[in-house]
Formats: C-alpha cells, structure tokens, sequence
C-alpha cells in the first residue's frame, strides 16, 4: 500500500517528531462503481496535543466535479514526504 506522511519537527528538541501518516488507497465508492477519492489533510488535535490525519472535506461543487471527470485513479510509486519544522 502506498503511504505518504509530513514530519513535523519542534525546535523544543525535548518534543518528538510527528509523521501523521497517510493512506493512498481510501475510496468512497458509490453505487453506480464510480470511485471517490478521500482527500486527507494534517490537522492538529488540542485534545492529545498531536498531529493527525483527517479527512478534507470538500465543496459540493468541487465533488460534483471529482465524480463527473470520473476520477482517474492515481497511482504513485514510493512514498511522498514533507518536512515541516515548527517554531
């Protein structure tokens, strides 16, 4: 399975990293087989104090428009990272 994660590094070096990790194959798919993509976002949790991974929830406009285009699905070879360094 293909995974992508952002690491979030504090200047505190007494904090750990974060890599809230995320999936590259999470699909709605709806009756008529159409699939829709799960576009996932980073957020910042005050109730653990962490970073984690959500679900970005999108226009009903910009769905409409993922689902008529028919949704070519991606597929990427090896992992995608970022690096965010948080002051």
């Amino acid at each position: 399975m293909a995974r992508g994660f952002t690491q979030y590094s504090y200047i505190d070096d007494e904090l750990p990293d974060e890599w809230p990790i995320h999936s590259a194959h999470l699909d709605y798919i709806l009756d008529d087989g159409t699939r829709l993509n799960v576009n996932q976002a980073d957020y910042y949790c005050p109730n653990c104090n962490h970073f984690v991974v959500g679900e970005r929830i999108e226009t009903v406009s910009a769905l409409e428009q993922e689902i008529n285009a028919g949704w070519p699905r991606k597929i990427l070879s090896g992992r995608r990272s970022r690096k965010i360094l948080l002051v």
